[in-house]
Formats: structure tokens, sequence, C-alpha cells
């Protein structure tokens, strides 16, 4: 059988579902799960398909999950479901299997993704000294005093950014809008970058090199520019958007901060998702206990 477009494949894919009596909801799985491959490749022949495009296609997931965009779940399905249909057409069109190239995100519950400050430190300090570097600079602080999502860091417009009030309004899941402030030291960061960015461009934060200057950033393009500077840093830990969300929210707390004022930070609807984003140490543990324990109340009341 010639192998035909990738969207041709997916629906030919369907079809053998539904005649080997997969239930009509696992149809409809299937095909929602899919549904973003063939946004990304389906006028591609299938015969085509590479590994190195598989692996962007895997890291462009990856990056929504690490923004917030999708849940874990949602990032493991839709990669599942792409593992499934590229190994049935390497069965129905004899070609390569290529389902290994796609690796599953573990469903298991990851430790805190907090980043601690000497992290951060090192990240700012590898910035290069450069017009991409300011940018890079002010990327981060905003990341790091915002808790902003890459989606809503990538469609600031130079009027979202009040500089001389210290806030920002971002839209990001949903569409909804929220305020969300910065210190006097972001605002420095802000400032340098605003000084030299292109005069052009309508987003505050925008492409640098000389084939997207001016152009609005990605989110994946945003996960890149992070990665560069991890590496750059000596840091192994992952660094992404989400990392310095939770970054922000653990500091935040830590430093006295409470529940109620961060969820209105963050933007979540429920106070349980914000609870979910704090990370508290064992040392914090302990020293809060000691704090505030019924207990050492007794203790101090004999001095």
């Amino acid at each position: 059988m010639q192998p035909p477009t990738v969207k041709a494949a997916i629906k030919q894919f369907l079809a053998d579902c539904a005649a080997a009596y997969k239930a009509p909801n696992t149809l409809i799985w299937y095909e929602s799960m899919l549904r973003r491959f063939e946004q990304y490749c389906g006028a591609h022949a299938l015969d085509q398909l590479r590994s190195a495009q598989l692996v962007r296609y895997v890291s462009a997931v990856r990056a929504e999950e690490d923004d917030g965009l999708i849940t874990r779940r949602t990032a493991h399905d839709i990669l599942r479901a792409l593992k499934t249909f590229l190994k049935w057409a390497s069965t129905a069109y004899d070609l390569l299997d290529l389902s290994s190239v796609i690796k599953l995100p573990p469903l298991t519950r990851l430790p805190s993704r907090a980043l601690d400050l000497a992290t951060i430190r090192a990240l700012l300090a590898a910035a290069p000294e450069s017009r991409a570097g300011l940018r890079d600079k002010a990327i981060l602080m905003f990341f790091l005093d915002t808790g902003c999502r890459s989606g809503g860091l990538c469609g600031l417009l130079i009027e979202d950014v009040d500089l001389t009030r210290h806030c920002a309004t971002v839209k990001e899941k949903g569409g909804h809008k929220r305020a969300v402030p910065f210190t006097r030291a972001t605002a420095e960061h802000l400032i340098a970058w605003a000084r030299v960015r292109p005069l052009e461009a309508d987003h505050f934060f925008c492409g640098m090199r000389e084939r997207d200057a001016g152009a609005p950033l990605t989110p994946n393009g945003v996960l890149q520019l992070l990665r560069r500077l991890a590496q750059k840093a000596g840091v192994n830990q992952r660094v992404f958007a989400h990392a310095l969300r939770h970054t922000m929210a653990t500091q935040y707390t830590r430093n006295g901060g409470n529940l109620r004022s961060l969820q209105a930070i963050l933007g979540h609807a429920d106070i349980r998702s914000t609870q979910s984003y704090v990370g508290i140490d064992v040392q914090d543990l302990i020293d809060q206990h000691e704090r505030f324990s019924a207990a050492g109340d007794l203790n101090r009341h004999r001095r």
C-alpha cells in the first residue's frame, strides 16, 4: 500500500480501530489525542516522517506541560496515542517503526520543581552581555517575580507593562486577564531591556536574531532560551517557566506572603491549586514547628 499523508493515515487508523470494534469513547479519545499531531504535520507524506521531526513534536508537547497549559496526564495521553499510531503505521504501510522515538513522561508525582536562589543567581549570571542578554535577564526576573506562565509572558504587549506602577496585565489560560505586580528590582531589568528592544515590535518580549527580530517569542522558544542558560550556568536541574512559577510560590510563602494573595497573583480559581505549588523542605518544617508549636510555647513560658 502506497504511504499516504499523515492526515489520511490518521483517518485510516481511526477506521481500522472502528473495524476492530473499539469502543466509541476510545475512537473519540484517539481522534482528540492525535489532533495536535495532524495539525503539526498532517500534510506531510507519512513515509517522509523522520526521528528529528518527532523529537521536536515531543518537545513542543512537553513545553505545553511545563507551562501548565496541559497536565502531565494529557501530555502522556497525547504521546501514548501517537506511539500507538506510529506502531500501527509501520505495519499497515511497511515502514520503519518510529514509535520508539516517543518517550512517555512518567505519571508518578514529582518532587517540588522549585529552584533555589543560588540556581537563579547562576542563571542570571549566565546571560550574555548583549541586548539578548538584557532580554533574558528581564524574562528570568519577570517569571520569578510574577509567577507568570510562559504563554502569558509571550503574549505581553508594550501597553500591558506599566513600568511606573510596577504592574503588568497578562492573558493566560482560557483568555483570562489578571494584573501581576513586580518589584523595583524586576522593573530595573525590564527598563534596561525596554531601552534596547526593537522599536517596531508590538510585543514587549521579542526575538533578537536576524530571522526573527521583533517577532513575538513562543513558549517553545522561551523553553529553549531557559535551557541554554541552564547549560551555560552548569545547572543540572530542569529549568522551565513552570519551575520558576513554583519557585516564586515557594519563596513568596517562605518570606511571609499568605496563600490568598498568592492565589490572586498566580491566577488560581481554587486555592488547593495554590497549595500544591508551595514546596516546604524539611528544614523549613523544623523551623516553623519550633516557632509555632504549642509544646514550644510551654518551653518559652518557663524562661
